[in-house]
């Protein structure tokens, strides 16, 4: 688990939202078109403000150092809902037929529906794939509720 705080912040302040205790929201404080997203905002938000930059907080800056540290083959990211499997984000012609694969092997096991989206940026899926050239999923994990 990566946003640790913000469960907690969850968990037992009872508040709704996708950031850490600095009010940054992971999911767009990474190294790919970082702040270039449709929803990302500029300032402390309860979801999508991405921070002052690229890896500024404690949480991505170590996620960044591990992956660098140990150099993947490949990564799957887990969020907690939303029923989809994030795939594409710019990668080489390799990847791109490696990661659609598992990702239509993991929707037939799950049924969850593949997904994209262009507008959305700043992940560690994105950061893996355009920086790193690894291959990435993000599996959006249970229902909305």
């Amino acid at each position: 688990m990566l946003n640790i705080d913000g469960v907690e912040l969850v968990l037992n302040e009872g508040l709704n939202l996708k950031a850490n205790y600095n009010l940054v929201d992971l999911n767009v404080n990474f190294d790919a078109n970082f702040g270039k997203g449709k929803t990302n905002v500029f300032e402390p938000n309860l979801e999508n403000y991405i921070g002052l930059y690229p890896f500024s907080e404690p949480e991505t800056y170590a996620l960044k150092c591990l992956t660098e540290k140990v150099k993947p083959n490949l990564t799957i990211s887990y969020h907690s809902k939303g029923e989809e499997i994030y795939w594409y984000y710019s990668q080489t012609y390799f990847n791109l037929k490696l990661v659609r694969h598992l990702a239509k092997r993991t929707a037939i096991y799950t049924k969850y529906k593949m997904a994209y989206s262009f507008n959305s940026h700043g992940g560690y899926k994105d950061w893996c794939a355009l920086k790193l050239g690894i291959p990435a999923l993000t599996i959006e994990v249970g229902d909305n509720n």
